[in-house]
Formats: structure tokens, sequence, C-alpha cells
């Protein structure tokens, strides 16, 4: 698959376990070879973790932890200096929340759809969900609700069609 190999993973992290390694290696078998990882100031006592990662892997550090929206904006801003000819970026949680086979659902659509400004995937929570994202989902219904009156704004407002992926499916 080519086409991924246009496409950038970006993971932020903070104090991450070996799911994150696996994770870069398992995206590394599905033909991904761009990753940005933002250790998000975990510490020297997880130095191992993000030293065991593939050469290929662009490690960001900030000193203390600035929370997931700061590591992903220094990704993306690294992204942008660095990448401006890349197909597009995916970011994914580095606890493995994010299966590779979900990741490359939505490669795929962006692979395939190369005018898409933004690509959102949903999950639907059923089987066996943590309890912690049970707790704190919003209904489906009322969540793809606001999703499609958010796109349907940003799309008039900047006159760039989007699309809602459920399940990272189209």
């Amino acid at each position: 698959m080519k086409e991924f190999e246009d496409i950038i993973i970006l993971i932020p992290a903070y104090k991450p376990a070996n799911e994150l390694i696996k994770l870069v290696l398992a995206l590394t078998a599905e033909h991904f070879s761009k990753f940005i990882v933002v250790d998000d100031g975990s510490g020297k006592e997880y130095s191992d973790v993000f030293g065991a990662l593939p050469d290929t892997v662009v490690l960001l550090k900030h000193p203390e932890n600035r929370g997931k929206g700061s590591a992903l904006k220094t990704g993306l801003k690294y992204i942008y200096g660095n990448y401006r000819n890349s197909l597009g970026v995916i970011t994914c949680d580095a606890d493995g929340q994010h299966t590779p086979e979900d990741i490359c659902k939505v490669a795929q659509v962006l692979a395939e759809k190369e005018s898409l400004s933004l690509i959102l995937g949903s999950r639907t929570f059923q089987g066996d969900v943590p309890l912690r994202s049970s707790l704190l989902a919003i209904p489906l219904f009322w969540s793809k609700l606001i999703t499609e009156i958010l796109l349907f704004a940003l799309s008039y407002l900047v006159q760039k069609k989007w699309i809602f992926t459920e399940e990272c499916f189209v």
C-alpha cells in the first residue's frame, strides 16, 4: 500500500507503555513510514520506551507535561514546517486505544479522497467497552447530530466539503 507512505502518523504520548512501540511497529508493517511522536513531559523513567522506537520516528519533547492539545499543536507545527507535501496527518493515541486496523481504514479514506480537509472517525460503543469510555460517551444519536451540524457549519465557513466516517467506514 504505497499510498500510506505519504501519510504522517502523529502520536502525542504522556508516560507511555509498550503499546506505543507495538503500535508504531504494527503501522510500519502496514507501510506507514512517517511518524511524529511528541513526548509530553513523561520524564526520564520513560526514556526506555521512547528509545525503543524505530529510527524512522521523529521524537519531539516537551520538558514538562502541557497536555494532549499542546502536544498535538507541537506535532502539527513540526509537520507543517517539514512535510507540507504530505497527503495528510492521522492522529492516534499512544495507549493502543486506536487499533492499526482502524488507522488503516482512515488512511484508506484519506488516500482515496485527496481533496478532503478533515476526516473524523467515530467509534460506536458496543461490546466490551472500558467503563471510563462508556460513562463519558454521548449517546450515539446526539453525537452524530452534533458532528453533522458542526461539519455543515465549518463547510459553509471555509467553502470546503468534509466528511464524517462512521467507525472509519465510508
